[in-house]
C-alpha cells in the first residue's frame, strides 16, 4: 500500500482513537473482546487486502466478561465550522475535511451520505490493535446510524439506495449491541419492522430475513448463558416456519434457513438435523432445480448417518491392511445404497469416499456397487450424471494403473523401437481391460491425434485396436465419429509421398486429370465460400501467384462447399466484380442430396465431401503442396506458412531445391482448435489429461511469439484491401458469424479492428459507422476478456478514439466500455474509492438489459468487492450485484449472479479456514491424480482460478514470479482449475504453459465446495504441516505469511 494512501487514513484514525481514549472507553477487559470475530485485522505490515480466518482450536476458547456499554463521546466542536443537524462534528468534520468535502447534512445529496457511510464503515478494518477496534466501533457506529437515518428521511428513494442504507444501519446497530448496548437491540426490532412493513416486496422480505437472523442470534446468546438451548431452538424452529411456504423458488430464502439449521445442528445435533429435515421436506419440490437437489439431499442425510459410513470409510483410509475394517467400509456402503430415497446426497457421500480409497480394487468394488444402485433412478439426469462420473472414475483408475500417460510421453520425447512397443502394448492392454468404457475411448482421440506423427505404424495398430473396442462399447452414433476421426488421422499421416488421386470434377462437371499438373509444383487450397479465413487468404494466394510467376509453381482451388449453386453465385458475383480467381476451382466428384441441403446446413455438410476424409483435414483452410510428380510434399494449416514452404521449395535462383524438405515443420492443430471438430464431447477431466498432458512436453508448442508480434503482416483473416463498405459490412457480418475456434486465433481481431477502423474512415451512413463500431469493440472486448493482454490494450485505444463521436450508439457503446474499464482498474486503489466505483457501476448496470457482454464487468466486479476485507461489505455488495445479475435473460450470467447472492448469504463463518487442514485429491491436468502427500514439508500456494477470470489471469504473472523466488525444496503451488467449459484450460495452457499443476474438472469443484469459495480468484497459503496459514485474493497479500513459513522450515 502506498504510503501516500495510508498517511491520511492514519490521521483519521490517530484523530478518532484519540477522542475515544478522552471519553474513556479502552479498559484491558474491553480489549480482549472481538466486535467482529470473522477477520483478523491485518497489521500495517501486510497488505491491507488480506484476510486472514481466525479459527479458535477448542483449548484455545477462554471464559471472558461480558463487554460493558461504553458512553458516546462528547461533542466536540469543530473550530470555525458549524456543526451539522444531528452531527457530531468532532467525527465527521475530521472525515469531511479528509475527503475534502462539506460536512453532510440532511440537505446534503444521497450519493455524498452515501461516501460518508461507505468511508466511515471501512475505517475500523484500519484498527492497529484490539482495543482501537472497539473504540472505532463505539465512534463510528452511532454516526453511520445518524447519517443512514438521513438518507431514509429522503423522499423518492430507489429500490437499491434503500436496501444499501437498511443493510448499512443493520450492521451498525449489530456493532452496537455487540459492543454492549442493549438500546441497539430494540433500534433493530424497530429497523426489521420498518422494513418488514415496507411496500416495496424486495425490501419487506430482507426485512423480515434480517429479523429472523437477528432473533435467532439473540435467542442463542440468551440460551447459552441461561443454559436453555433446548427452548430457544424450539423458539427458533416456529420462527422458521413461516418461511417453509411460499419461498420455495427463493434461493437466498433458504440459503438463510439452512445457515441457521447448520448453526443449530453444531449446539444440538438432533434438534438441528430435525431442523434441517423440516427444512428440506419444505423445499423438496421447488421448481428450482437446485434448490430441490439440495433439499432432497438433506433428507438423505438421516440415512447416510444411520449407515456409520464415514467412521467406517474412516477407520478403513486410516487402516487400509485391515480386513475387519474394509469389510465394515463395505457394510456400510451397502446399508446407505439400501436407502430407497437414495439421491444426491448418497452419491455425494460415495464419490467423496471412493475418492479416497488407495486400493484400486476396493475402489473398483466401491465404484460397482454404486454403479449397479444409480443405474436406474427416477430421476433420469441424476441417473446419466451419476454413470458419467463413475465412468470417469474408472478411466483415472485405469491410466493410473496402466501408466498410459508415461509411456505416451515417452513415445513424443523419445522416439525409440522401445517406446513404440510400449505404447501399442498399453493401448492394448487399455482396450482389453475388463473395464473399459465408451467415455474413455473416446477421450483417447486427442492423444492418438497428437502420436500420430510419431510412427506410422503404431498409429496404423492403436487404429485397428481402437475399432475393436468401439464394436463393443460403442453406439453408432458414437461409432461414426470415432471411425471417421481414426480415419482422418491415418490418412494425414500417411499422405506425404503419396501420387494424389483423389476423385475430382470441374465446375463446368468435368473430371479433372491430376496428371494435367504433372511437371509442376502445385499448392492445392482447400477452402469454402463460407469460411472467413479462406476468403481472408485469397489476396495472399494471389501475391504469391504473381511472385513465383516465372517458376514451375500452379495453385489450384479445392472448394468443399456442400452447396455447389452458393459457390457457383460466389464466383459470379467476384467475376462481375473483377475479383476472380487467377487459378482454377475444382470440387468433389461428389453431390450431396438436395433434400439434405434444405434441410440441413450447409457447413456441416461440407464436412461430408470425401476429400476432407481422404485428405484428413481437420479444418480450413488447409494446404496441400505437390511435387513435379504428383506426390505430396507437406500438408500445411493455414496460409500464414505457405510462402516459407515455397521458399523451401524454390532457391533464390528461381531452381528446385535438390533435396525439398518432405517432412512437415508444424504438427497440425489438434482436432479442438480447428473450425469444425469431428470429434464428440467427452468429458472434461480426459480432455484436460489429453491434452495439457501432451502440450507440456518439450517441442510440442509450436509457438513463436515474436513471429506473431507482427499479426496484420500477412494475416490470413485481413480483408482484401479494394473492399468498398457495402463488401466490407459483408465481411464483418461474415467474421462476426465465425465459431469461437477461429474467433480466437492469431489475427483474427487486428483484421476486424481493420477493417472496422477502414470503414469508419469511409464516407458512409451513421448505421455502417454504429456496426463497424460495435463489431471491432465485440471482437477486441471478447478476445481481452479471456486475457489476451494485448487485445485489451487495443480495445482501449481503440475505445479513446471513439471518444468525440457524438452519435447515440457511439456515446453507448463508449460508456459501456468507460464503465467497464472503471471497475477492471481497481487493484492499485484504496477502499473508499473502489466503494464510489461500485455505486456508480450499480447504478450504470440498474439502467441496462444485461446481456452475455456484462459478463466480463460482472468478474470483475466481484474481484473489487473482495477488496474489502469486511465480510458484512462485501455481503451487501454481493447481495446488491448478485440481485442485478441474477435477473438477466443471459443464463450464465443469471447463474453468477445467483451464486454471488448465496456467497452474501453463507456468513462469514463459511470462511474461517486458518488452522485447518488442507485436503487435496483428483485428477490433475496431467491426467494423473494428485499425490498431496509429496508436498508435506513444503510451503504451498493454492490457486483457486479459472481462465474465464480476468483478475485470476492478472495474478497469474505474480504466482509466476514468487515460484521463480523460492525454490522447489521449500516451495511449490497447486492451482485448481474450476473452469467448466470443456477445453477451456488446455486451450489456455496450449499458449500459456504453467509450470505447476492443475487440479481440473469435478475434482476442483469438490476442493472448492468443501472449503466454501465462493470468489475468484482465492488463494492461500499452506504451511509444511498442511494446515491453512492465510486466505487471500492476491499474492501480494499472502506473500508476508509465505516468507515467515519459510522462515521457520527448518
Amino acid at each position: 500500500m502506498y504510503i501516500a494512501n495510508w498517511f491520511p487514513r492514519l490521521l483519521l484514525i490517530s484523530s478518532l482513537t484519540s477522542l475515544s481514549l478522552i471519553a474513556g472507553c479502552g479498559s484491558e477487559e474491553d480489549a480482549g473482546q472481538n466486535a467482529d470475530d470473522s477477520f483478523v485485522v491485518v497489521s500495517e505490515d501486510n497488505d491491507a487486502n488480506q484476510i486472514t480466518v481466525p479459527v479458535n482450536s477448542d483449548d484455545e476458547i477462554q471464559e471472558s466478561t461480558p463487554l460493558q456499554p461504553v458512553p458516546n463521546p462528547p461533542p466536540v466542536a469543530a473550530p470555525n465550522r458549524p456543526a451539522p443537524v444531528n452531527t457530531p462534528p468532532s467525527v465527521i468534520s475530521l472525515l469531511a475535511n479528509r475527503l475534502g468535502e462539506p460536512v453532510p447534512t440532511t440537505e446534503s445529496s444521497v450519493e455524498t451520505l452515501q461516501k460518508f457511510i461507505t468511508v466511515l464503515n471501512e475505517q475500523p478494518q484500519l484498527a492497529q490493535s484490539q482495543q482501537q477496534l472497539q473504540q472505532l466501533l463505539q465512534i463510528i457506529s452511532p454516526e453511520v446510524i445518524k447519517l443512514c437515518d438521513m438518507l431514509l428521511a429522503k423522499d423518492n428513494l430507489s429500490q437499491t439506495e434503500r436496501l444499501f442504507t437498511f443493510n448499512a444501519k443493520y450492521t451498525a446497530l449489530t456493532q452496537s449491541l455487540q459492543l454492549g448496548d442493549r438500546k441497539a437491540l430494540a433500534m433493530l426490532g424497530q429497523l426489521t419492522a420498518t422494513m418488514s412493513a415496507d411496500d416495496d416486496e424486495l425490501v419487506s422480505k430482507n426485512g423480515r430475513l434480517l429479523a429472523l437472523q437477528t432473533a435467532t442470534q439473540k435467542r442463542l446468546m440468551d440460551a447459552q448463558g441461561a443454559g436453555q438451548i433446548t427452548t430457544a431452538i424450539s423458539a427458533i424452529s416456529k420462527d422458521v416456519e413461516p418461511w417453509l411456504q411460499g419461498y420455495t423458488e427463493d434461493q437466498e430464502v433458504f440459503a438463510v434457513l439452512q445457515g441457521i439449521g447448520l448453526r443449530i445442528l453444531q449446539m444440538d445435533p438432533e434438534q438441528g438435523s430435525s431442523l434441517l429435515q423440516s427444512i428440506a421436506q419444505a423445499f423438496q419440490n421447488s421448481e428450482d432445480e437446485s434448490i430441490a437437489l439440495e433439499a432432497k439431499a438433506t433428507m438423505e442425510q438421516p440415512a447416510i448417518d444411520d449407515s456409520a459410513i464415514y467412521p467406517a470409510a474412516s477407520n478403513y483410509v486410516n487402516a487400509p491392511n485391515s480386513d475387519e475394517n474394509k469389510a465394515a467400509l463395505l457394510v456400510a456402503i451397502d446399508k446407505v445404497l439400501s436407502n430407497p430415497e437414495k439421491g444426491l446426497g448418497t452419491f455425494r457421500t460415495l464419490l467423496d469416499i471412493v475418492q479416497r480409497i488407495e486400493d484400486a480394487e476396493v475402489a473398483l468394488v466401491v465404484i460397482d456397487k454404486t454403479s449397479a444402485a444409480f443405474s436406474d433412478l427416477e430421476n433420469a439426469e441424476l441417473t446419466s450424471e451419476a454413470k458419467q462420473q463413475l465412468d470417469n472414475l474408472l478411466g483415472q483408475i485405469i491410466v493410473e494403473q496402466l501408466g498410459i500417460i508415461d509411456k505416451f510421453r515417452a513415445l513424443l520425447t523419445s522416439p525409440s523401437d522401445e517406446t513404440k512397443v510400449a505404447v501399442v502394448t498399453v493401448y492394448r492392454e487399455m482396450v482389453e481391460h475388463p473395464r473399459m468404457n465408451a467415455t474413455l475411448l473416446l477421450s483417447m482421440m486427442p492423444l492418438v491425434e497428437q502420436i500420430a506423427d510419431a510412427d506410422k505404424e503404431v498409429t496404423a495398430q492403436i487404429q485397428e485396436l481402437s475399432i475393436q473396442a468401439a464394436d463393443k462399447l460403442l453406439d453408432d452414433e458414437q461409432k461414426g465419429f470415432l471411425t471417421e476421426s481414426l480415419t482422418k488421422i491415418i490418412n494425414r499421416v500417411n499422405l506425404p509421398g503419396s501420387t494424389m488421386a483423389l476423385p475430382t470434377r470441374t465446375l463446368q462437371g468435368e473430371q479433372f486429370d491430376w496428371a494435367s499438373l504433372k511437371g509442376n509444383y502445385v499448392v492445392v487450397d482447400f477452402w469454402a465460400t463460407w469460411c472467413g479465413p479462406c476468403l481472408a487468404a485469397i489476396p495472399e494466394i494471389a501475391s504469391l501467384q504473381q511472385l513465383y510467376a516465372d517458376k514451375n509453381l500452379k495453385f489450384l482451388g479445392y472448394s468443399i462447399d456442400a452447396d455447389r449453386a452458393q459457390l457457383k453465385t460466389f464466383l459470379a458475383d467476384r467475376e462481375a466484380n473483377d475479383q476472380a480467381f487467377k487459378w482454377p476451382v475444382v470440387i468433389d466428384d461428389f453431390d450431396i442430396d438436395p433434400t439434405e441441403l434444405e434441410q440441413g446446413n450447409a457447413v456441416d455438410l461440407s464436412w461430408k465431401m470425401p476429400s476432407t476424409v481422404y485428405c484428413g483435414i481437420q479444418g480450413i483452410p488447409t494446404m496441400i503442396i505437390l511435387d513435379p510428380e504428383g506426390q505430396v510434399l507437406t500438408t500445411i494449416q493455414g496460409v500464414q506458412a505457405l510462402p516459407a514452404e515455397l521458399d523451401k521449395i524454390f532457391n533464390q535462383e528461381g531452381q528446385p531445391s535438390e533435396t525439398p524438405d518432405e517432412t512437415p515443420d508444424e504438427t497440425p492443430d489438434e482436432p479442438g482448435a480447428s473450425e469444425n471438430s469431428r470429434y464428440l464431447p467427452v468429458p472434461p477431466r480426459f480432455q484436460f489429461a489429453a491434452k495439457a498432458a501432451l502440450q507440456s512436453f518439450a517441442g510440442q508448442t509450436g509457438n513463436n511469439p515474436e513471429a506473431e508480434s507482427d499479426l496484420l503482416k500477412g494475416n490470413p483473416y485481413l480483408a482484401p484491401m479494394d473492399l468498398d463498405k457495402l463488401e466490407i459490412i459483408d465481411y464483418l457480418f461474415d467474421m462476426q458469424d465465425k465459431v469461437s475456434t477461429i474467433r480466437q486465433r492469431p489475427g483474427f481481431a487486428e483484421a476486424v479492428l481493420n477493417a472496422s477502423k477502414r470503414l469508419l474512415a469511409m464516407e458512409a451512413s451513421d448505421k455502417f459507422h454504429v456496426i463497424a463500431a460495435e463489431a471491432a469493440c465485440g471482437i477486441l472486448h471478447e478476445q481481452a476478456g479471456l486475457g489476451n493482454e494485448k487485445m485489451d490494450e487495443l480495445l482501449v485505444q481503440f475505445v479513446n478514439s471513439l471518444e468525440a463521436d457524438s452519435r447515440e450508439k457511439i456515446k453507448t457503446l463508449v460508456k459501456f466500455h468507460q464503465a467497464e474499464r472503471r471497475v477492471l482498474a481497481v487493484n492499485d486503489l484504496e477502499w473508499p474509492e473502489i466503494a464510489i466505483i461500485l455505486n456508480d457501476t450499480h447504478t450504470y448496470l440498474e439502467k441496462e438489459t444485461l446481456k452475455e457482454k456484462h459478463l466480463r464487468m460482472a468478474i470483475a466486479v466481484v474481484h473489487a468487492v473482495n477488496q474489502s476485507d469486511e465480510f458484512e461489505v462485501r455481503a451487501e455488495q454481493y447481495q446488491r450485484f448478485g440481485k442485478l445479475f441474477a435477473g438477466s435473460g443471459f443464463k450464465r450470467l443469471a447463474n453468477y449472479g445467483k451464486s454471488i447472492i448465496q456467497a452474501a448469504s453463507s456468513g462469514p463463518d463459511a470462511s474461517e479456514l486458518v488452522g485447518k487442514d488442507m485436503e487435496i485429491e483428483g485428477l490433475t491436468d496431467f491426467g494423473q491424480r494428485i499425490d498431496w502427500k509429496a508436498y508435506r514439508g513444503k510451503v504451498v500456494l493454492i490457486d483457486f482460478w479459472a481462465t474465464w477470470c480476468g483478475p485470476c489471469r492478472a495474478e497469474i504473472p505474480n504466482i509466476k514470479a514468487i515460484h521463480k523466488e523460492f525454490p522447489r525444496t521449500v516451495f511449490d503451488i497447486v492451482a485448481i482449475n474450476l473452469d467448466r467449459e470443456e477445453g477451456a484450460l488446455a486451450a489456455f495452457l496450449k499458449e500459456n504453459p504453467l509450470p505447476w499443476t492443475n487440479v481440473i474438472g469435478n475434482d476442483a469443484s469438490n476442493v472448492a465446495k468443501k472449503y466454501s469459495i465462493t470468489a475468484l480468484p482465492t488463494m492461500m497459503a499452506i504451511g509444511p504441516d498442511g494446515k491453512i496459514l492465510a486466505v487471500a485474493h492476491r499474492v501480494e497479500a499472502l506473500k508476508p505469511a509465505i516468507e515467515k513459513a519459510i522462515r521457520e522450515l527448518p
